[in-house]
């Protein structure tokens, strides 16, 4: 399932289910083989336990992911090291799943570039349920050993007690905060712990009762691969589905016959792929993440090469890596060769990665001169100088698309931009830049499309004495529009803007500056702000509400934004195939804040776009530097370029 989801989604939409399944039949599994133990001798041994799943699980995994990192190095963009070998390295310790909800990746619709090692969230989470769950039975022990006897029954009351926490978690999260649910594991738990129930509370039933609960539980399998897609609230009330199906074939057994599905399953190439399941799991990824790179757009014989490859990648592990170092007589008795196999294993893969990104930072430092350089030497013709002084030949410092992606404001990389997943405001409502000291207040307020005017604005006030404060949250228009959006709550949003215009009008600051996303560009991160009227109307509620309170406003207009992201389309071609007509990207452009800002009078209106555009074209490269780090927020770079032009169109700050 999981493998035709990754290749072909549109032939089975719902294929991301065969993950539950599978924490279901791991949880089974597992835990099987730890209440036997635990009833059988009364106690459990956590460290041979440990010892081997390691075994088991990481040899594979190293490889696969060393292999992932030389793949990156050879044939991936530099732009993408950082985000592939970053991943790598939180994979090789098995919380890579807890890097993307912190990432705020949307698995099933995201915009950005999977990474090469995406697939180990599942994976890590399997391996933090190994580390809890022997922990719990052997607390439990403890306690019980004394007062109760230690039974299945009362063992399946504690995975129960998982279940129910868990899952009510699960649907909780999965409507607050969507795309954290997806990879926490703290949502997934109750998959586990259904396995886990099935493994301690067993009871029989005629064979034509179990016949049909296998095949039931079959059916509920496709029907969730076939029905869900990227639209379903998952996992939440949805994975109930697929679980209960999964559950349901366990319970059943081997039920073979015309009754049962045992005859399917125990087809010699069933069998097999249930053989090699593991390591076909492991390779397939990063074979789909690198085929573009390598051969272009992925078309059926580039799937059916890549399913070829995976299935023989996969039997190649299982012969001479799996199978040779999970035999018992390799590793003795003793506990501490697997726990060491275990360290040196992320050692090697951690150091490999971090090699990797090692070599960006010098990449990137020399970039940095570069472009000091480039400034110095010609600074009439440096970034957005150049348009406005209709420069013809542009400076030539070293272009880097692998830094520009990266080339983000302060505000940014300090945390400084709460990010829109968060269902509610922390302590990072607001920070100071410029001119710290001053007793002159400037405050830049809005979404990500405010935070990238930033390195101007702070340049400004560390040169002309000002302190500028910074209210910005990513995707949180700075309006009393609605707001809602498929991935996220709007608690958070609504929140923090009304919090920021209160801070706002407390501060009363000298000039109050505000930016944000044009009201397309929401729409085509899936958005939803109310109609046109409604923006405008919310946007000036705000504004006029600053307005009223004697303080100065300016709103920026917004940046244009590109058909193609320019670090992309500059790794793979040259600056003058990065350039894009300008009646498509500015023309009839809907900017709900812009059309507020002309309607309330007492607000300023700076509009930049002639130095990031040229009379007929929109170019990816401007002034020698790269114009932006994505396809619509500019570099840090670029921005500061711009710093006295902004001087020049916010007039004195007084």
């Amino acid at each position: 399932m999981v493998l035709i989801f990754h290749l072909k989604p549109g032939l089975l939409p719902g294929g991301y289910v065969g993950v539950d399944i599978f924490f279901v039949i791991s949880g089974f599994l597992i835990t099987g083989q730890l209440v036997n133990e635990v009833t059988r001798t009364g106690s459990v041994r956590i460290l041979q336990f440990w010892g081997r799943r390691a075994r088991r699980l990481l040899p594979a995994a190293f490889v696969v992911l060393l292999a992932s990192a030389a793949l990156t190095l050879l044939i991936v963009p530099a732009q993408l090291w950082r985000q592939f070998l970053g991943q790598i390295i939180a994979s090789s310790v098995y919380v890579q799943n807890w890097v993307l909800a912190a990432n705020s990746v949307d698995y099933l619709a995201s915009v950005e570039q999977p990474s090469i090692v995406q697939h180990f969230w599942s994976l890590s989470v399997e391996e933090q349920f190994y580390i809890v769950v022997p922990v719990l039975l052997g607390i439990l022990v403890v306690v019980l050993r004394r007062r109760l006897r230690i039974t299945r029954a009362r063992l399946g009351m504690l995975f129960a007690g998982i279940a129910v926490v868990s899952f009510a978690y699960s649907v909780y999260l999965t409507h607050a905060q969507p795309t954290i649910a997806y990879f926490a594991t703290t949502t997934r738990a109750w998959e586990f712990a259904a396995g886990g129930i099935l493994a301690c509370v067993t009871f029989s039933a005629p064979r034509w009762v179990r016949a049909l609960a296998s095949w039931g539980g079959l059916a509920a399998m496709v029907v969730s691969a076939l029905v869900f897609d990227s639209d379903t609230a998952f996992p939440g009330f949805a994975a109930v589905l697929p679980v209960l199906g999964a559950a349901a074939v366990i319970w059943a057994g081997d039920v073979r016959g015309a009754l049962g599905t045992g005859s399917i399953a125990a087809l010699r190439p069933v069998q097999y792929a249930g053989d090699i399941s593991y390591s076909v799991y492991l390779w397939h990824w990063p074979l789909i993440v690198v085929f573009p790179f390598a051969f272009g757009t992925l078309s059926w014989p580039g799937v059916l090469a890549i399913v070829v490859v995976t299935v023989v990648l996969a039997a190649l592990t299982k012969r001479f890596v799996e199978d040779p170092l999970r035999r018992p007589e390799l590793w003795g008795t003793r506990i501490w060769p697997s726990f060491a196999m275990a360290m040196a294993g992320a050692l090697v893969v951690s150091t490999v990665a971090g090699a990797g990104i090692v070599s960006l930072d010098l990449k990137a430092a020399a970039f940095t001169q570069g472009m000091a350089a480039a400034k110095e030497a010609d600074p009439d013709c440096w970034g957005g100088a150049s348009l406005a002084n209709k420069c013809t030949v542009d400076p030539t410092p070293p272009l880097d698309p692998a830094f520009a992606q990266q080339d983000r404001p302060a505000v940014v990389g300090e945390n400084c931009a709460e990010g829109v997943l968060l269902d509610t405001v922390g302590d990072s409502l607001e920070c100071a830049y410029g001119d710290t000291d001053s007793q002159t207040t400037v405050v830049l307020v809005g979404d990500s499309h405010a935070s990238q005017w930033m390195p101007a604005l702070d340049a400004l006030g560390r040169a002309d004495g000002w302190r500028l404060v910074t209210l910005v949250r990513s995707s949180c228009p700075f309006g009393g529009m609605p707001y809602d959006a498929k991935a996220v709550s709007p608690t958070g949003c609504t929140q923090w803007r009304e919090l920021a215009l209160d801070r706002v009008l407390e501060l009363h600051p000298e000039r109050v500056i505000v930016g944000g996303l044009a009201a397309d560009g929401y729409e085509l991160l899936d958005y939803s702000l109310g109609t046109p009227e409604q923006q405008v109307a919310g946007y000036g509620d705000y504004l006029r509400r600053i307005v009223a309170s004697g303080i100065s406003a300016t709103v920026m207009r917004d940046t244009p934004y590109l058909p193609v992201a320019p670090p992309d389309c500059l790794s793979e071609s040259e600056p003058s195939e990065c350039t894009y007509s300008r009646a498509t990207v500015l023309d009839d452009r809907p900017d709900s804040l812009l059309e507020a800002a002309r309607a309330v009078e007492g607000v300023q209106v700076v509009d930049l776009d002639d130095l990031l555009c040229a009379p007929t074209t929109c170019a990816s490269v401007v002034g020698g530097l790269i114009v932006y780090s994505d396809r619509h927020h500019m570099t840090a770079t670029f921005a500061t370029s711009l710093e006295p032009f902004v001087r020049t169109a916010l007039g004195a700050i007084r």
